[in-house]
């Protein structure tokens, strides 16, 4: 999501990568805490179907080292 985002701002394409994304939030709607493992993991503020992609993409912005990407599972 972060890597379209800024792909498709670049371009000047916002609002149509926006749309995208808002439609693969909700299609994925039920299964975004396997999606999204470094929420509970590193208890980040953030609220599963309150919240969404907009403020994962901050959170993500804001602390670089604590996405799924990190996770060393098992420690």
């Amino acid at each position: 999501m972060y890597g379209s985002k800024r792909v498709y701002q670049g371009i000047g394409m916002e609002k149509e990568i926006e749309q995208i994304l808002d439609s693969i939030w909700k299609f994925n709607d039920d299964i975004q805490k396997f999606l999204f493992p470094e929420i509970e993991h590193y208890k980040l503020e953030f609220k599963y179907n309150i919240d969404d992609w907009r403020k994962l993409l901050e959170i993500y912005e804001n602390n670089p080292n604590q996405t799924a990407h990190n996770i060393v599972w098992g420690s």
